[in-house]
């Protein structure tokens, strides 16, 4: 369940209660302008919040076990994309220190005026600058080969705490979410909209519980009630 991943900018709130994402305005945008309807994002956190609770809560020992055992299976997969990362990072480096070199020398020439220089420069400077940061981000992790391993107990603390929960509050949001990543849409504005969205929550991660499985007696059960409807 779920950000363009090109777009680790924070999105922002419209008039229509759309989350619109920041880096799809201006001259120099670096994605598409997306967005996500806040009802809709609303009700993706409640799902999420109450299918992890279901499971932690009633089946806890086994939500346990999934949680390592996928965190286990995601971390090379996990590694290699982040060296990749690293890797178009560094290109993009060396691509923009060789356009900061043939601007300086077009303004030279006196194809370029000051101003002209100046603003090109400090695009490139800006976007250097934000490669850096996240190379540097990313190379102790690489480095060190073994991730900070999902934080249990304290999620489960969260758990606990709300588990009797009807309405999501403003502090179970800061205590759940860590980050939401909202993909570009495909379908166009129509029935077969379709849209993923990433929700990463605190201590834990990006984990999503399978489904639970209900048993014979819940199953009759269920399928009585809807006759009855």
């Amino acid at each position: 369940m779920s950000y363009h991943q090109t777009a680790g900018d924070q999105s922002k709130y419209d008039s229509n209660r759309n989350f619109q994402c920041s880096k799809g305005f201006g001259i120099w945008k670096s994605c598409s302008s997306h967005y996500v309807k806040a009802s809709a994002l609303e009700a993706c956190i409640r799902e999420l919040l109450q299918r992890v609770s279901s499971q932690a809560l009633s089946h806890r020992q086994e939500f346990i076990d999934s949680l390592m055992a996928e965190w286990e299976a995601q971390q090379n997969h996990d590694i290699d994309d982040q060296r990749r990362e690293v890797a178009l990072a560094q290109k993009r480096i060396d691509e923009l220190q060789q356009n900061v070199k043939s601007t300086y020398e077009d303004h030279l020439a006196g194809k370029l005026s000051e101003r002209q220089m100046t603003f090109l420069m400090s695009m490139y400077d800006s976007e250097q600058t934000h490669l850096e940061e996240r190379i540097s981000e990313l190379k102790p992790v690489i480095d060190n080969g073994t991730p900070q391993k999902p934080q249990v107990a304290k999620f489960l603390a969260f758990v606990d705490r709300y588990k009797d929960f009807i309405e999501i509050t403003d502090e179970m949001l800061y205590e759940f979410i860590d980050r939401i990543e909202v993909h570009e849409a495909t379908g166009g504005r129509t029935i077969y909209r379709n849209q993923r969205i990433d929700i990463h929550l605190n201590f834990i991660g990006s984990f999503l519980p399978a489904e639970p499985v209900p048993d014979e007696a819940e199953r009759i059960k269920a399928i009585t009630e809807q006759q009855k409807a």
